[in-house]
C-alpha cells in the first residue's frame, strides 16, 4: 500500500515561519531514488560537516500510537507532539527565514495597508534547497505519514512554508485543500510541523 503525503512547517513568533511537504512514494527509512534528481543548491563543505556532527532523528522521538492513528480516522486530524529534536527545528527554522529572505522561489506575499508586517508563502522548497531536501529525505516525516495512513510506503508531492511575521493581521482563509490536489481515495495526509513554539495567542 502506498499513500500520500503533505507537511506542513510553521515557524510563529520571531519573523514566524510555516511548510508543507507534499509526499511521493516512499519507505518510511527512504524516497525514491529519482527524486534526489530534482535541481537544488549545492551542499556546501561546511554544510557536510554539520551533517556529520549533528545527527538529527530519522524515526520520531516517540512511536505513532494506535490511539493517535485511531483518532486521526475518526477526526481527520491528530495533534503529535515531541516527534521532532530541537536540531531539526532550529535547522529548519533558519532556513525557512533564510529561503524568505532570498526573494527566490514561488513566493506569494499579503501585506495588509497600514502594516509593516508580511505574511510570506512559498512552495517546492525541497528543489531549491538543500535544507528542505534533507527533512523530505531524511527527516521523520515520511515514516509518522505512513503511519497514519496504515502503509508502508508515501509519496512526496510537494512542501510548502507560511511565515507570519508578529504584527500582521493578515488572516489564513478557511479553505479545502482537495479540489487543488489531483489525487483520488483516502489515503493523503498533510503534516504541519512547527519550528517556533506555537501557543493559542500566536
Amino acid at each position: 500500500l502506498a499513500g500520500t503525503l503533505r507537511a506542513d512547517l510553521d515557524v510563529d513568533h520571531i519573523g514566524g515561519a510555516t511548510g508543507s511537504v507534499r509526499s511521493a512514494d516512499r519507505v518510511p527509512a527512504r524516497l525514491d531514488p529519482h527524486a534526489e534528481r530534482a535541481p537544488f543548491w549545492p551542499i556546501e563543505a561546511a554544510d557536510r560537516q554539520r551533517e556529520k556532527v549533528h545527527v538529527m532523528n530519522r524515526n520520531p522521538l516517540r512511536p505513532v500510537a494506535e490511539a493517535d492513528i485511531r483518532a486521526y480516522e475518526e477526526d481527520g486530524v491528530v495533534c503529535l507532539r515531541g516527534m521532532f529534536d530541537r536540531e531539526w527545528t532550529d535547522r529548519m527554522r533558519a532556513a525557512a527565514i533564510r529561503f524568505m529572505e532570498s526573494g527566490i522561489g514561488r513566493k506569494r506575499i499579503v501585506q495588509k495597508p497600514g502594516e509593516t508586517a508580511r505574511f510570506y508563502s512559498n512552495v517546492f522548497m525541497c528543489a531549491l534547497d538543500p535544507d528542505f531536501m534533507a527533512f523530505r529525505n531524511q527527516s521523520p516525516v515520511a515514516e509518522i505519514a505512513a503511519a497514519l495512513m496504515r502503509v508502508d510506503r508515501v509519496r512526496f508531492w510537494y512542501d510548502q512554508i507560511f511565515i507570519k511575521e508578529p504584527g500582521t493581521s493578515a488572516p489564513t482563509q478557511w479553505h479545502h485543500d482537495l479540489p487543488y490536489w489531483p489525487f483520488r481515495g483516502e489515503h493523503l495526509v498533510s503534516l504541519w510541523v512547527a519550528f517556533t513554539p506555537v501557543t493559542k495567542a500566536s
